[in-house]
């Protein structure tokens, strides 16, 4: 083969890699935008419509690795990486409300690192679950959602050290699951003590009334 062949070759190639790098960026772009509105819709209790962004997300995410196949540091890469890490985290958020159970990484669609970095994730929706929950008075709600954060760090905490050097990320993650633990923990505590507060004062109360009817 001449040189000149060799660099027609090697200028293909690298146009057809441009493209492909181009095409994953925008398809990353769309699988990023559908997750997030998915995690938005389930925090809205729209669970149809966070699955349809989902389902959408996940197929768009399947036909692109699948197109990088040749390319490995594309496929690999921070944009498809970072993707498959927000789609990750949607889906698993979406089963935990609507099914009330943790997806294997098969069933996801992701790799491994990108599973254990989306779930690491999940803590900090379940804690805004929690909130709203504990403003709507549903403390057995919130209660629920710290349960599963707790499942959660539990469970990463667990991992062998050298899993945390092998998924760049995922200490420090685990990290801001602690403090997220500690902040919800704390909330929760302030809303019992203030149910039980309630509780006090209306016995209380009930005590007063019945002391006035028998003096009146």
């Amino acid at each position: 083969m001449s040189l000149g062949e060799i660099l027609s070759r090697v200028g293909r190639e690298l146009k057809t890699k441009n493209a492909l790098r181009e095409h994953m960026l925008t398809e990353a772009r769309r699988v990023l935008k559908l997750s997030k509105e998915s995690i938005i819709l389930v925090h809205r209790g729209k669970f149809k419509a966070a699955e349809k962004r989902v389902e959408t997300a996940g197929g768009i995410l399947r036909k692109t690795l699948k197109r990088l196949e040749e390319f490995p540091e594309l496929k690999y890469g921070g944009a498809m990486f970072n993707a498959c890490q927000e789609y990750a985290e949607a889906y698993i958020f979406l089963k935990l409300e609507k099914e009330e159970r943790f997806p294997t990484p098969e069933e996801v669609g992701v790799g491994f690192q990108a599973y254990l970095l989306g779930l690491a994730d999940v803590p900090g929706e379940l804690r805004r679950r929690a909130l709203d929950a504990l403003m709507a008075g549903d403390f057995k709600g919130a209660e629920g959602r710290f349960n599963l954060m707790e499942e959660i760090y539990g469970g990463l905490s667990t991992l062998d050290e050298q899993i945390f050097s092998l998924v760049s990320g995922l200490r420090r993650k685990c990290d801001v699951i602690r403090h997220l633990l500690e902040l919800t923990g704390s909330d929760l505590l302030v809303e019992k003590r203030q149910q039980r507060l309630e509780k006090a004062l209306k016995t209380l109360e009930k005590h007063a009334s019945k002391i006035g009817r028998k003096r009146g």
